[in-house]
C-alpha cells in the first residue's frame, strides 16, 4: 500500500521543479528531453540541451513522465521526442542518438533492447 501511495504522489504530475541558483522554477514535463543520474546527482535536459538538478530519483521521475519516457539504463531515461534514432551496438545492443548533445552515450542493453523497440513503435 505504500509503494501504491507513494506512486499516486507523482503520478499525473504536468511539471517538475527545477532548482537554478536560489530559484525553484516549475518545467512542463512536455518539455523535458531526458533525465540523466551522474555522480549521485539527477539532472534533466530540456530541448534546447539546458541542464538542471532536480531533487527527483530516477524512479520518481519514471512515474511523472509515464509511458512518453522509457528508462534505457539506470543513467538515463528518455522522452520520445528526443530520440533520433537508435542503432545496432556491440553484442546485440543498441545505441540511441538524441535530438541533443550530450557527452556520453546512451546505450541500450540487449536485456532491454526488445521492450525499447516495440516502445518505439507504440510512442
Amino acid at each position: 500500500i505504500a509503494q501504491i501511495l507513494a506512486q499516486s504522489d507523482y503520478a499525473g504530475k504536468n511539471s517538475i521543479l527545477i532548482h537554478k541558483g536560489d530559484k525553484i522554477i516549475p518545467v512542463p514535463a512536455g518539455d523535458v528531453a531526458l533525465a540523466q543520474l551522474e555522480n549521485g546527482v539527477v539532472y534533466i535536459y530540456n530541448f534546447n540541451g539546458d541542464r538542471f538538478s532536480v531533487n527527483y530519483n530516477m524512479e520518481k521521475l519514471s512515474h511523472i513522465f509515464g509511458h512518453k519516457f522509457f528508462r534505457v539504463n539506470r543513467q538515463f531515461l528518455i522522452n520520445r521526442m528526443a530520440i533520433k534514432h537508435a542503432s545496432q551496438y556491440f553484442a546485440r545492443k543498441l545505441l540511441v542518438q538524441t535530438t541533443i548533445e550530450l557527452k556520453n552515450e546512451i546505450i541500450v542493453s540487449k536485456a532491454k533492447a526488445g521492450n525499447f523497440l516495440r516502445w518505439l513503435e507504440r510512442y
